[in-house]
């Protein structure tokens, strides 16, 4: 493919993962007590992020080498093509963002924050194992991942980071309450890192590209406060 059906092609790409997350964000606001449908949120923000994570590196690529990458094996291997945290990590690596001279206070909560680091964690099971969990049971293979459980158990750990030990006693009088508030700083939370992956674009190591996505990459910015 010539350079500039290349270029068109990353346009187009970021336009899609502005739109996944959206959706994502919109399919998340949606679960309560009796709708726990969590595919929706799963499937858009692990596809979102793994996207988003693929872009920057071989925009990176791009910058450094001032071509196009050809074999994206350089860059991750097939196993680990749904493996957020590996396409984080490389991310974080290629670029040297734990020794930039540009390090802020969003830099460190996209690199070490916990409540971060386990949604990235959490979508990237599902990426890998819990897409298919139903039929792998149907098909007779193993699998010891369970989307409800796997999601349940995110909600609890932002509450407790986010409230302390005893969260559970502000919902025993609402416990629909619960899904509102975990929700809400998940959203939060993947905001936080989508608004640092944009300032790696305004003003960061990939600040040459947003003259030509720009206006796609303004979505990522405060969207939770779009969705």
């Amino acid at each position: 493919m010539k350079s500039g059906l290349k270029n068109i092609a990353i346009d187009t790409e970021l336009q899609n993962i502005g739109r996944f997350f959206l959706i994502g964000i919109a399919e998340m606001k949606k679960i309560s007590a009796p709708y726990d449908f969590y595919h929706g949120p799963f499937m858009f923000f692990a596809s979102g992020f793994e996207r988003l994570f693929k872009v920057c590196l071989c925009l990176d690529y791009l910058r450094k080498n001032s071509s196009h990458l050809e074999d994206h094996t350089k860059l991750w291997s097939q196993k680990k093509g749904h493996d957020l945290v590996f396409l984080k990590d490389s991310l974080i690596d290629n670029l040297n963002l734990r020794e930039s001279y540009i390090f802020t206070s969003d830099a460190n909560y996209f690199i070490k924050n916990d409540i971060f680091k386990k949604i990235i964690k959490t979508l990237s099971e599902y990426g890998n194992r819990g897409r298919y969990f139903d039929l792998d049971q149907i098909f007779g293979k193993t699998q010891s991942y369970n989307i409800n459980e796997e999601w349940n158990e995110l909600e609890h750990y932002v509450l407790k980071k986010s409230f302390g030990m005893n969260y559970l006693n502000k919902y025993v009088n609402d416990p629909n309450q619960l899904f509102v508030d975990s929700r809400n700083l998940i959203i939060e939370n993947i905001s936080r890192g989508l608004n640092y992956v944009h300032y790696l674009f305004e003003k960061g190591a990939l600040k040459e590209f947003y003259i030509y996505y720009g206006h796609h990459l303004i979505i990522l910015k405060n969207i939770d406060t779009l969705a």
